[in-house]
Formats: C-alpha cells, sequence, structure tokens
C-alpha cells in the first residue's frame, strides 16, 4: 500500500519537473558522465563503460547508479538505490541518489526501457546538461532517445556519440 502511495507521489513530482531546453550552441566535451540502469540490465553496465572509454570518456569520470527495484541489493558493485529509499511524500534518503541527482552530468545516460517510476524521478530531477534515452520511455524526461529494439550497450553508445557529433557540427 505505502509503494503505490510513494510511486504515485513521485509521478506528481515527474510530472511537475521540467525539462530544461538545451543551449543552440550545444559544443560542450562530455566530462562527466552518469549511467542510470535498472537492476536486470547492470550486466551490460561493463560494456557501457567500454565503449565510452574506447570513445575518449574517462572511467573515473562515469558514475553508475543503479535500481534494485522494491528491495535494495547490497551485492551490488556500483551505488543502487529502490523503491525503500524514499518517503511517502516523495523525498529521497539515499545519499548516493542525492549526490547522482545533485551532479551536473555533461551526459546522464538514462538506460533503461520501461518507464519504472523512480528511475524517472531521478533521470527528471539530474542537473545533467544533457539527458539521454531510449525511446519506448517518457520521452519528456531525455533531450534525446533512441529507437532500439534491444537494449545492445555498444550498439547504443555508437549511435549516441554519431548523434551527438552531428550535433556538434550543426
Amino acid at each position: 500500500m505505502f509503494s503505490t502511495f510513494k510511486k504515485k507521489t513521485l509521478k506528481k513530482a515527474i510530472n511537475k519537473a521540467s525539462l530544461k531546453g538545451m543551449e543552440s550552441n550545444y559544443d560542450f566535451p562530455l566530462r562527466t558522465i552518469g549511467i542510470l540502469i535498472e537492476k536486470s540490465e547492470v550486466s551490460k553496465v561493463d560494456e557501457l563503460i567500454q565503449s565510452l572509454r574506447q570513445n575518449g570518456a574517462v572511467v573515473e569520470q562515469i558514475h553508475v547508479l543503479v535500481y534494485t527495484g522494491l528491495t535494495g541489493a547490497k551485492q551490488l558493485q556500483d551505488p543502487s538505490f529502490s523503491l525503500k529509499d524514499f518517503s511517502i511524500i516523495g523525498d529521497v534518503q539515499n545519499q548516493e541518489v542525492k549526490k547522482f541527482i545533485e551532479q551536473p552530468f555533461d551526459l546522464l545516460i538514462n538506460f533503461y526501457a520501461k518507464d519504472i517510476v523512480p528511475l524517472l524521478w531521478v533521470s527528471a530531477k539530474s542537473k545533467a546538461k544533457f539527458k539521454v534515452g531510449i525511446a519506448t520511455v517518457t520521452p519528456r524526461i531525455n533531450h534525446f532517445s533512441l529507437d532500439m529494439q534491444e537494449l545492445q550497450a555498444t550498439a547504443y553508445i555508437k549511435h549516441l556519440l554519431n548523434y551527438i557529433t552531428i550535433f556538434k557540427t550543426k
């Protein structure tokens, strides 16, 4: 019952959040990168990081946050959060989530394919300059979304960086 109430509160916050527009002269470097991912896709984190590293990203500047579902999973290597980390009024109590949201990433990769309310909330609240995701997810939280049949990390990064190069040359 409380989880349903928490989700409704978080949905209201998502609907109120507004995505800041991109500057018309999109030409900032991608130094700091955040990856927001759902637990079922966590096996692709290393592949995402490796693909980013091969394209010039510094591994130490890539930060990952994993959503574990209703319960926390302490066996994960990366920082994680669950629905239990939210209060009934929609405040987050997990310091890792607060730190992730406040980090002004140059790029936030929302690597999940379903509308999962806590993931959408973190994406909406993030201070990232450029937010990207998958087209099957609510479009109002991302500046840019790629339409992919399967979540393939290497292909996603390749296509994403190709589009970013095009954005920078326009």
